[in-house]
């Protein structure tokens, strides 16, 4: 969903219906405006982050993922320092990092000013870095909650599945059986989501 699309009433659906899951992707692509400009993106870095926090004041445990592109052409270290302040700010879930790769037909294809691979790598990792500290502090959020999670498959001696949040979530697998909804309570984490113990 482009950040243009989510206004008033489709957050307050979300708010409400609870047949709906409460996660928003919505790709950010850069979070400096000048490169959103080079992309021809429709929107600002302000107007992107409005959005985000309206998600956020009206369904509090929603999760908010993006796609992000690194090494953009004309991306200078000040656009990519903005980039990273804007991602934190906006305080995803979960991000989809992409270094820029030129493809035949763009108009980008022959823009000036290309970010060499070792700049990109040093700037994908950076990125990556913090993606991973803010999918943590988020499943960190709900340790001693519950939620609903579709159970789907079983390996060794666990089931695994998402919650409606879009949270990888490991239970025991006594008691649990694939593509059934469970309320789980969360217990702790683990690398990629969280752990959790099934409620009665």
């Amino acid at each position: 969903i482009e950040p243009n699309e989510v206004g008033p009433e489709l957050i307050a659906i979300a708010a409400s219906d609870k047949r709906l899951c409460n996660h928003f992707h919505i790709p950010l692509q850069s979070g400096d405006d000048a490169v959103l400009k080079m992309m021809n993106r429709k929107y600002t870095v302000k107007e992107y982050l409005d959005v985000v926090n309206r998600i956020k004041d009206k369904v509090p445990e929603a999760a908010v993922t993006t796609d992000i592109i690194i090494g953009f052409p004309g991306e200078r270290d000040d656009n990519f320092a903005n980039s990273l302040a804007t991602a934190e700010a906006a305080g995803f879930s979960r991000m989809h990092i992409f270094k820029y790769s030129k493809r035949k037909g763009t108009p980008a294809y022959d823009f000036p000013g290309g970010v060499g691979p070792a700049e990109k790598a040093k700037r994908y990792d950076r990125m990556k870095a913090l993606a991973e500290k803010m999918a943590g502090a988020y499943a960190f959020s709900f340790i001693g909650k519950t939620l609903r999670v579709l159970i789907e498959n079983e390996k060794n001696g666990f089931c695994c599945g998402y919650s409606t949040n879009y949270i990888r979530v490991k239970v025991p697998a006594s008691g649990a059986a694939a593509n059934t909804l469970r309320t789980v309570k969360v217990t702790g984490l683990y690398e990629g989501g969280v752990t959790a113990m099934l409620e009665e």
